[in-house]
């Protein structure tokens, strides 16, 4: 498998806004209900104003204009002194009630209207019946250009804000016609960090999308790693126009070709949905960036960053990085000496700020992280590991620790928190911090022998929040002049669209914690002028142990990410720390040896070793002869810098099904009566994605039992599945929805029995309602008064395959 030596240009060496639908006749703002889902609103100028040369000061030449075209509708033209043109057509709202078919009216006056030295802001009045209420709000969108060496970029930023929270579902769209230039493809990166070409025909529609909030994006076309698309021009290999939005929604790009050759070109759309009927809207502000370059993927990729100006890039040292080490206080805290100096031994002085050190376990409680939320201020002296080995530790300790390797010339990064994670055995802990999910659930994380049952507080709630920023304050000013960073651990726990419950209110928790991210990220950055040097990094896990984590390192500084250097984990983590780092620890370097190669040779990352955890042997107690293949590959990379930061075609590490079986062969491990507490089969990810038994023939039947997957904290996947039935496989009636809990089967002796009253039927299918994945564990059927599954290696089939869909059953999760 061929990959692309890409060029490291890093290294030393809602838009809500009135709607505006097009139309063949001009309609004047008015109550309008349309009877469909939604409603489209249309905004014009005031009624046949003359547009004067002060508005439009380019003139028809390169820049950007206010213009008034037919129907008397605003557009913003922007023209590119390259020959391509943009006309950013009046932004489309629709509102809806949920799933209500009734339309919602709604009125819209412009209200004022300005441009001039390159930039052009239209602001609305708007006002919408919400039931009985009818609210009122502002809608602003401004557009600004601004000229650099090699590109151009125009930066839209909308602000939708309503007097009393809406509680209506909002979806804005923004169409943009392209003119001059006829686009010849687009160009995605995606999840799976390969950016694709996809080349364009005519008509053609093309779609990518970002997820972040729920219901924020259909699920249509190609799923992105970072919000941001890239258009190429037939004839001109060199131009680009790179697309981007903000990363704090979810949004869906789609390009649609006109086939007309009198009208030859194409539009592209940006759309969100709020859902106002889940968490009612009252303010969103978004922002998104047209930048035409020439500087093909490089160019494209860097253009997001221009959404979130207020994020700087990680300090340039961290491009440098070739070797980390983990220390999990191992050998009573012994470790961190003992291999440090080994480390110092082997790596000569002027190579060794190319290695980093990680101190983790130094704290007291997950949650706490020695730090006194009242006083605001970090304890002088606390037992580590409190329930296990009870290893003193102080604030003077850490000092001594942390001089220790920065005199030996090493860079260290200080263990922030484990995500969001709290143990249940820490004293006075605020119980009303905990998430719940819409139904009631505790998001369960991460646990050992030196911890209690861990639950992940709710970055939703405001105390949290503000727990969190006077933490990092505390830490800064203890030790920011010091270190090299923080990392901060297991930030994957806030999946995709995640809902948590604040106070008896719904709450976007992925949004909120993105926010959380990019504020403490801030928060370091305004610490350089005291320790240029500091970073602030995640640990978003994309690709290990659940498919829908975040990449939250959009708003870092960079990954140090707990993933063992598991070769499975970069190819996705490549293109969300597109511009900044990418490590990861090796918990086990001994028993992964390979996965340490895999890092250098194949993708050019640090290699990983560490100590108190897993293999728990360090650098100090490792054979010489492993230690000096590490040192080895390390000096070899120093020497050759830079690292892959995506894939032009997938690796043997990314494949979208790595062992090539049919969806028949997948969904035999529902019914073959291996029960492991993982998965029997998994779907794609996929609206409605379903499962089936074919019981042979048509029988009364009594219940059907379902074992769901225990592993992964994915189990609320399942809490709304349906159970179906059908004599003919084509017939279907619905028998069951599940009412939202979690369950569970293999780990706690019970499955989800799902009684069907003597119902006949040949099939059975398990469907989700839903665009998500659907994998269980195992599903049984059974007649009444008999004790034989009639599902059992019945055939069996499903609506996809995935990258984890195997042939055979999955190991076990524990011992049985």
């Amino acid at each position: 498998m061929r990959l692309r030596a890409v060029a490291d240009p890093f290294s030393r060496r809602r838009h809500v806004g009135a709607s505006l639908l097009p139309c063949r006749r001009f309609f004047p703002p008015a109550r309008t209900a349309l009877r469909s889902l939604g409603l489209a609103l249309f905004v014009g100028l005031a009624a046949s104003r003359t547009i004067s040369p002060a508005e439009n000061p380019s003139g028809g030449a390169p820049g950007l204009s206010l213009q008034r075209v037919r129907d008397q509708r605003a557009v913003v033209a922007w023209k590119e002194v390259l020959g391509l043109e943009l006309q950013f057509e009046p932004p489309l709202l629709r509102v809806a009630d949920g799933d209500s078919t009734l339309g919602l009216a709604m009125e819209a006056q412009l209200a004022s209207q300005t441009c001039a030295d390159d930039r052009v802001e239209l602001r609305y009045a708007l006002s919408v019946d919400d039931r009985d209420t009818r609210q009122t709000g502002t809608y602003r969108v401004t557009y600004t250009l601004a000229r650099e060496a090699e590109r151009t970029v125009l930066r839209q930023e909308s602000d939708l804000t309503f007097e009393e929270p809406l509680r209506l579902d909002v979806s804005v769209e923004h169409p943009v016609q392209v003119l001059g230039k006829q686009p010849a493809k687009c160009t995605f990166p995606l999840r799976n960090g390969v950016v694709t070409n996809v080349v364009l025909g005519s008509p053609e529609t093309a779609a990518a999308y970002f997820t972040l909030g729920r219901g924020a994006t259909s699920s249509k076309g190609h799923e992105l790693a970072m919000p941001v698309v890239g258009l190429g021009f037939d004839g001109d290999d060199e131009s680009s126009l790179a697309v981007a939005t903000d990363p704090y929604c979810g949004a869906q790009f789609r390009l649609t070709m006109r086939g007309e050759e009198e009208q030859r070109g194409a539009s592209i759309t940006l759309a969100s949905t709020y859902k106002g009927t889940l968490v009612p809207v009252k303010r969103e502000a978004r922002t998104c960036v047209f930048v035409s370059h020439q500087r093909g993927v490089d160019g494209m990729l860097a253009s997001f960053y221009d959404t979130i100006p207020e994020i700087e890039p990680g300090a340039a040292w961290i491009h440098d990085v070739q070797l980390n080490y983990f220390d999990y206080l191992g050998k009573q805290g012994r470790a961190w000496f003992a291999d440090i100096e080994k480390l110092a031994e082997k790596v000569p002085a002027e190579k060794r700020k190319a290695v980093v050190v990680n101190l983790h376990g130094w704290y007291d409680y997950l949650g706490r992280y020695a730090f006194d939320r009242n006083s605001r201020k970090l304890e002088d002296e606390w037992l580590a590991f409190p329930k296990t080995r009870k290893i003193p530790m102080s604030k003077a300790e850490i000092h001594r620790r942390v001089r220790l390797a920065k005199d030996l010339g090493f860079r260290v990064v200080l263990y922030f928190a484990d995500g969001l994670n709290s143990d249940s055995g820490m004293p006075d802990f605020p119980e009303h911090w905990l998430f719940k999910d819409e139904h009631g659930n505790l998001r369960k994380g991460w646990t050992d022998p030196s911890t209690g049952v861990t639950c992940a507080m709710d970055p939703s709630n405001p105390e949290v929040r503000r727990f969190f920023l006077d933490y990092v304050e505390a830490v800064l000013d203890e030790y920011g002049r010091e270190i090299d960073g923080l990392g901060w651990d297991e930030t994957q726990y806030i999946a995709q669209e995640k809902l948590s419950s604040v106070g008896g209110a719904l709450a976007y928790a992925d949004r909120n914690f993105m926010r959380l991210v990019a504020d403490i990220t801030q928060l370091v950055g305004r610490r350089r002028t005291e320790n240029p040097d500091l970073v602030f990094l995640t640990s978003d896990c994309v690709g290990c142990w659940g498919d829908r984590h975040v990449p939250y390192a959009l708003v870092s500084h960079g990954t140090y990410q707990d993933t063992a250097c598991n070769p499975v984990a970069w190819p996705p983590g490549l293109l969300p720390n597109y511009r900044n780092c990418l490590w990861s620890c090796n918990w086990s370097p001994l028993t992964n040896r390979d996965w340490n190669r895999i890092a250098a040779e194949e993708y050019g990352l640090p290699q990983g070793l560490s100590c108190g955890y897993g293999d728990d042997v360090g650098p100090a107690e490792m054979s010489e002869e492993m230690l000096d293949e590490v040192i080895g590959r390390f000096l070899k990379r120093v020497e050759e810098g830079g690292r892959r930061r995506y894939l032009t075609e997938p690796t043997a590490h990314v494949v979208a099904n790595r062992y090539g079986c049919t969806t028949r062969e997948d969904a035999a491990g529902g019914c073959d009566a291996v029960k492991t507490g993982t998965w029997g089969f998994c779907t794609e990810r996929e609206a409605n994605p379903w499962w089936q038994v074919d019981l042979g023939r048509s029988l009364p039947l009594d219940r059907v039992v379902i074992y769901n997957r225990c592993d992964g904290n994915v189990e609320a996947r399942a809490a709304r599945l349906k159970v179906l039935l059908s004599s003919d496989g084509d017939h279907w009636t619905e028998a069951y929805q599940h009412d939202g809990t979690a369950f569970f089967g293999y780990t706690d002796n019970k499955p989800l029995s799902v009684p069907l009253n003597r119902a006949t039927a040949r099939f059975v299918r398990i469907q989700l309602p839903a665009t998500e994945y659907l994998h269980l564990d195992e599903v049984e059927v059974y007649e009444p008064e008999s004790p034989t599954n009639l599902a059992l290696k019945r055939l069996a089939d499903q609506s996809s395959v995935s990258q984890w869909s195997t042939p055979g059953p999955a190991e076990p999760l524990v011992p049985k």
